[in-house]
């Protein structure tokens, strides 16, 4: 069954491919099944062939990767009806947003959809998804779908991410160099972020996806170089902020995750995970250390100016 499946989905992805769409089996993200678009797009690919007995294609979510992959920026999950030459694409954050009316265990999100595709859910839900108008939808394959995508979540500690991004912001500022950050109005110490990060926007890097690395949450830039890039990931999800550095991984770039946890709780985090090259240069710093070196290079710069050093 398992081989079957797998050409059921290279025969999507030819078709994918056919559309005019430059899609390939993504690097960053290695894991089987996950594949990205030239414009930056990530498609997550399930196959199932109609279970005749239950008359259901019976789809399943590994709820960890469930999760992160609805975070992405622009995610779209691919349910391939094997057999028929035709899939459900579905905007993942969406699909995430329905998740407390399916059907769930600890490890998986069990998703049934039926010959008329409708996606079953929880008796205390009501009637099932009518999951058609998804069928084919290959427009939200575009740098600019149809679909309105809706946030998955708001950031329940935004206050403290643009308290980080301030610190990171100014610790760059003191040592010389030129700093960005795309979020501009957010306030740290009473000012905007814009108003203290040095740069308005980053030089364009060639061959990179420059889109997705303005939305990086903070860069230090020397001579025109980005030599250091921070992502601030203190929600459940660090896919999003994994994906945005590792478009620098062809430079030579210091890449940074901050995160609440202490590094032994990021590993565990990210045990098994999948973003295995990018992991291997990232360096990991906890909210509280960065908070504690803000503190220390505010009294450093205080000193250097009593003593006129």
């Amino acid at each position: 069954m398992k081989k079957h499946n797998s050409a059921a989905r290279d025969l999507f992805i030819q078709n994918i491919r056919e559309k005019g769409y430059d899609i390939q089996e993504d690097t960053v993200i290695a894991r089987e099944g996950v594949y990205v678009i030239r414009e930056g797009v990530y498609v997550l690919v399930r196959t199932s062939f109609l279970h005749a007995k239950r008359g259901i294609y019976f789809f399943g979510l590994t709820r960890h990767i469930f999760e992160n992959f609805a975070q992405l920026p622009q995610s779209v999950i691919a349910f391939v009806l094997s057999g028929t030459n035709r899939a459900l694409l579905l905007p993942a954050a969406w699909l995430w947003q329905q998740r407390n009316k399916l059907s769930a265990d600890a490890r998986q999100f069990k998703i049934e959809v039926d010959r008329n595709l409708r996606l079953k859910v929880l008796k205390s839900a009501g009637s099932p998804l009518d999951l058609s108008v998804f069928l084919d939808r290959f427009d939200l394959l575009s740098s600019k779908p149809e679909w309105k995508r809706e946030e998955v979540a708001p950031r329940p500690t935004r206050g403290a991410h643009s308290d980080l991004q301030g610190m990171l912001i100014e610790i760059g500022n003191r040592r010389g160099l030129q700093t960005f950050c795309p979020n501009k109005s957010p306030r740290f110490k009473g000012k905007r972020l814009g108003d203290l990060a040095t740069l308005h926007d980053l030089p364009s890097f060639p061959g990179l996806n420059n889109s997705i690395i303005r939305q990086i949450d903070v860069v230090w830039v020397d001579e025109s170089f980005p030599v250091h890039a921070f992502e601030v990931e203190l929600t459940t999800g660090i896919w999003s902020g994994l994906v945005r550095l590792a478009e620098l991984r062809r430079l030579n770039t210091v890449l940074h995750v901050v995160t609440e946890s202490d590094e032994q709780g990021f590993r565990r985090r990210v045990a098994g995970d999948i973003f295995r090259e990018i992991l291997n240069r990232c360096h990991h710093a906890s909210a509280a250390q960065i908070r504690d070196l803000f503190e220390a290079e505010t009294r450093l710069a205080i000193l250097r100016q009593e003593l006129s050093l």
